[in-house]
């Protein structure tokens, strides 16, 4: 069940809404602008947070430079005797120097002074040079102390906050020149980034598929924690920024009250940053409520409730009890549940819950609304997620389990009368194919007898014509045999007659050959002795020397014959050669060892003189 009116009291009839509206529009036109002109009066409307700066009488402590003046300039104007008076020295003799964008710093007999670009001597007796500052530094604020004086540029995103008198004042962007007893607090502060991040808790919700004791599937809610940003704030002095993220408010304690509000403010002086407020759209589960029906059947339910804050005042001051408007919706629904849950009996919840709940989140959807509006908060929706009676639903399912026994066991007793008619036709099926198998396998036998007779009488046939081949095969083989001896002996015939051919021509050509072999070498050898017995007429000595050569050549090959026959005595010598081997065996003297053929010893041509 789901409101969409704004008003803080449920109501059905659209007429009435209408004309109670109509009635209440000049009240509402009337709080509106009181409302508007008190964040007027107690915060900006802008989020520059600047303020105008009071008068001052009397001696100046600050002073804000305007569009294009240099500080030089604007502490000639805001006091003279702030800045030295001494020229630019353009000679050899200069000792310090202050270039463009920056400003320098000396103590003249303790009092502060500032010079400006330039180039300058010595100072003097009584005179210090602090040193010089560069007035646009690296950083996003520029801060410039001296002494008691203050130099200070803020960017366009940046607040701070300063001291005068007893009041402290918010400074936007800017150059200013302050001078004690007005002081700077803290530091400056980015109002695009905040410094300190405040954060809520979400309850986050989830859902998932269990079974119970008894094996019932049920949806189970499941929660978890999610932690979101609500806002920023910073603070510098008295003054602290407030910047809520969407969806929140900030809570500011003034004098009189609270104040509250979405835009960007800041709380000063008695103010007091309260935090801040979650106005997002929410939606919860309960915890599971248990209570009795009208006839005594424990029942149990969840119920998911939707809500968002609609007056953030009236839930500070009325309902600090409760940590959030869940808290105090699930104690009033379990209430006003357990007062309608009991004033029925299980059948009429039951037809209820087949109707979608719609009456009965109708009828509790008022008086629950009512109770939240009272304390700032509006209930969106209100929806039954689970309604159950675990007593009738266990007796439901142990009917249920015995009926699903009966059941069980009359399907058993048709399962089985069905397998026993299966079973015996599968008998009755087996006799006949056993029937059938035997017929097969007679006529198979008879056929088989048939063909093994068959196969006898063609062995035996087989056998005769064998028989009747190897006869007349043995007469063929006799007559291929005389056939071929003759042709073979045909053969040898022609054969020696062409070897003896083949002979004769032979010798023929060997004698032949040998014949001109005999003739070459005799020819040779009339040749020879030819040449010979020219050179022996034409040499003496030379027929000598032929003898005793062709005597060394015969004593040589007698002697290797002698040497084979001592390695085989059994070998046959000829008959000198044998004579001679025996002189040498009993010791004869070592003439008889000389051949025969050997030349006598030529006589001696030397002649004694008497």
């Amino acid at each position: 069940m789901a409101d969409d009116s704004d008003s803080g009291e449920f109501l059905e009839d659209k007429d009435v809404v209408y004309q109670r509206n109509k009635e209440d529009a000049p009240r509402r036109k009337d709080k509106l602008a009181s409302q508007s002109n008190a964040r007027l009066r107690s915060a900006p409307s802008y989020t520059r947070f600047a303020e105008e700066l009071p008068e001052e009488t009397g001696t100046k402590t600050y002073y804000k430079l305007s569009q294009g003046e240099t500080f030089i300039s604007a502490l000639r104007k805001f006091d003279p005797s702030l800045v030295s008076n001494a020229k630019n020295d353009l000679s050899v003799f200069s000792v310090h120097t202050v270039l463009q964008g920056e400003i320098g710093k000396a103590l003249h007999n303790g009092k502060t002074k500032f010079y400006g670009p330039g180039n300058y001597g010595a100072l003097g007796v009584g005179k210090k040079w602090v040193g010089t500052e560069s007035l646009r530094k690296s950083k996003k604020t520029d801060i410039l102390v001296h002494q008691d004086v203050t130099l200070l540029s803020l960017t366009e995103n940046e607040l701070c906050v300063v001291q005068i008198g007893k009041t402290q004042y918010p400074l936007g962007s800017g150059q200013y020149i302050l001078r004690h007893p007005t002081t700077l607090e803290g530091k400056p502060i980015d109002v695009q980034n905040l410094g300190k991040k405040h954060t809520t808790n979400v309850i986050t919700e989830g859902t998932q598929q269990v079974k119970d004791k008894n094996g019932k599937i049920t949806t189970e809610y499941t929660q978890g924690i999610r932690e979101i940003a609500s806002g920023w704030t910073a603070s510098a002095g008295a003054i602290t920024l407030v910047r809520p993220e969407p969806g929140f408010r900030y809570v500011i304690q003034q004098a009189n009250g609270y104040r509250t509000g979405s835009e960007y403010t800041y709380a000063r002086g008695e103010e007091t940053f309260f935090g801040f407020l979650n106005f997002l759209t929410q939606s919860r589960t309960t915890q599971k409520f248990r209570f009795f029906s009208l006839d005594r059947q424990k029942a149990e339910m969840t119920v998911q409730l939707t809500w968002c804050l609609s007056d953030g005042i009236r839930w500070i001051t009325k309902a600090r009890a409760y940590s959030d408007p869940f808290d105090l919706l699930e104690e009033k629904t379990e209430a006003l549940f357990r007062d309608a849950i009991g004033s029925m009996d299980y059948r009429t919840a039951l037809k209820a819950k087949a109707d979608g709940y719609d009456s009965m989140e109708k009828n509790i959807f008022k008086s629950l609304s009512n109770s939240a509006s009272s304390l700032g908060a509006k209930l969106k929706s209100i929806e039954v997620r689970e309604l159950s009676f675990p007593t009738l639903e266990a007796q439901e399912i142990q009917l249920a389990t015995k009926d699903a026994e009966t059941r069980g066991k009359k399907l058993e007793a048709q399962r089985d009368l069905e397998l026993r008619k299966i079973e015996d036709a599968r008998l009755a099926a087996l006799e006949n194919a056993k029937q059938l198998r035997d017929n097969v396998a007679a006529s198979a036998r008879a056929s088989q007898m048939k063909i093994e007779d068959a196969r006898a009488l063609a062995k035996v046939e087989a056998e005769a014509q064998q028989n009747l081949a190897k006869v007349r095969g043995k007469v063929e083989e006799d007559k291929a045999r005389l056939l071929a001896e003759q042709e073979v002996a045909v053969l040898k015939a022609e054969t020696a007659k062409l070897v003896a051919k083949g002979e004769m021509e032979a010798v023929q050509i060997r004698e032949g050959m040998m014949n001109k072999v005999r003739l070459e070498k005799a020819e040779m050898d009339a040749q020879a002795a030819a040449a010979l017995g020219k050179a022996l007429q034409t040499t003496p000595g030379l027929l000598e020397l032929k003898k005793l050569e062709i005597y060394a050549e015969l004593e040589r090959e007698r002697l290797k014959v002698l040497a084979l026959f001592a390695k085989n005595p059994n070998a046959l010598l000829p008959q000198e050669m044998t004579r001679d081997l025996l002189r040498m065996r009993h010791g004869a003297s070592p003439q008889e060892y000389l051949s025969p053929m050997m030349p006598p010893a030529a006589p001696s041509t030397s002649t004694k003189k008497k």
